[in-house]
């Protein structure tokens, strides 16, 4: 009897350690925030293509579930998990762009740093490697995460640097 009710405590203390770590595993969220970004934001990747970024392909769901095998849900709410082909291939974008044209972007130096307490934002700041053959040319990185109170990214908003790595992509495409 004494054995069972052990078993049985050891099993809900399991459990309930599970439930509280969630999100917030033992890594920082500034460590967790700079470990995804570098991830989110290198290219190429495999799976990517022009007819994705239309909305045509019907690899979509199968990209969706590659980038599962790439991030941890626990990283990220279950909202934003759930889109994470739609941030990497709609509104960053340059992803795409750089497959079709053999660019490659490496991704250097971020720095998270907690900016408002209170709503959990986060700024994030690097180094955007963009390399075309022999050609090489370093654009930054800034943009805003924000997690929700178990340290789970629930937004991210690198608009106007995803914007410029775009433009530059373009512009290489154009010359090259």
């Amino acid at each position: 009897m004494k054995k069972n009710l052990m078993s049985i405590l050891l099993l809900f203390g399991i459990i309930f350690l599970t439930l509280l770590v969630g999100c917030t595993r033992l890594e920082s969220p500034e460590r967790r925030i700079g470990r995804v970004m570098a991830l989110l934001l290198s290219a190429p990747d495999a799976y990517i293509t022009r007819q994705s970024v239309a909305g045509t392909d019907p690899k979509a769901t199968e990209y969706q579930d590659y980038l599962k095998t790439v991030f941890s849900e626990e990283d990220f709410t279950t909202q934003l998990y759930g889109d994470l082909a739609q941030v990497r291939l709609v509104d960053l974008m340059y992803p795409a762009l750089c497959m079709d044209a053999d660019i490659s972007v490496e991704v250097e130096d971020i720095q998270v740093q907690l900016d408002l307490e209170q709503s959990r934002i986060y700024s994030v700041e690097g180094r955007a490697i963009l390399t075309l053959g022999e050609s090489q040319e370093t654009l930054p990185i800034n943009g805003k995460v924000q997690t929700d109170e178990n340290g789970c990214i629930s937004s991210i908003d690198l608009n106007h640097s995803a914007g410029e790595i775009s433009t530059r992509c373009l512009e290489w495409v154009n010359t090259h």
